[in-house]
């Protein structure tokens, strides 16, 4: 079975207010609710969660909507700082291509473009132009960039504004991006070959 991989990027770090991690933990539950009751994502989506911050990028490999465990977070490494870096994008990269199946004589190559939503809360920005263009120029996923909490800065627009053009400013909005999935691709689906 083809398999509709989905990644999400988010901080975690004691720096973050609980109020930030709940909304987060929300989205993600959000998510998996609504997938969880179509049966085209109960077949094909998997979720793979990249948690980051300073010193720890934590990660939860693809799985199986429907075998996935959401108090996976909680095992999740927690860190001061919250910095979103080339190291951050560099790591996303390196998971989208090691863990995207492409076709072969025995299996279907999962469906493209893979989704990474990226939410961020972190007005560091360390990423180089490097590092952006790599990331810009990887046409396999569709990218959006969350904004978690309620004060966005400036700052924060501007390293959304870098990683892609798809910004969602209202995390509570994050629902309705995720339609299933010819909606959501515009009918642009492919698979890896």
């Amino acid at each position: 079975m083809r398999r509709l991989p989905v990644f999400c990027v988010f901080p975690i770090s004691c720096s973050m207010l609980n109020e930030e991690r709940e909304i987060i933990e929300e989205i993600l539950a959000s998510l998996l609710a609504k997938l969880r009751t179509d049966p085209y994502a109960l077949d094909t989506a998997h979720l793979a969660l990249i948690g980051y911050n300073d010193k720890t990028i934590n990660y939860k490999k693809l799985t199986s909507i429907c075998e996935f465990d959401t108090n996976c977070l909680s095992k999740f490494k927690i860190n001061e700082g919250d910095e979103f870096s080339d190291g951050v994008l560099n790591f996303v990269l390196e998971a989208l291509d090691k863990d995207i199946q492409k076709d072969t004589s025995e299996i279907k190559g999962d469906w493209k473009p893979v989704i990474v939503f990226v939410f961020l809360d972190s007005q560091k920005n360390t990423i180089s132009q490097t590092a952006i263009q790599k990331f810009r120029n990887h046409k396999c996923s569709t990218v959006w960039s969350i904004n978690v909490g309620e004060n966005i800065t400036s700052s924060q627009l501007e390293i959304q504004k870098k990683i892609t053009d798809n910004i969602l400013l209202d995390n509570m909005e994050f629902p309705r991006l995720f339609l299933w999935p010819e909606e959501y691709c515009d009918g642009s689906i492919k698979t890896f070959e």
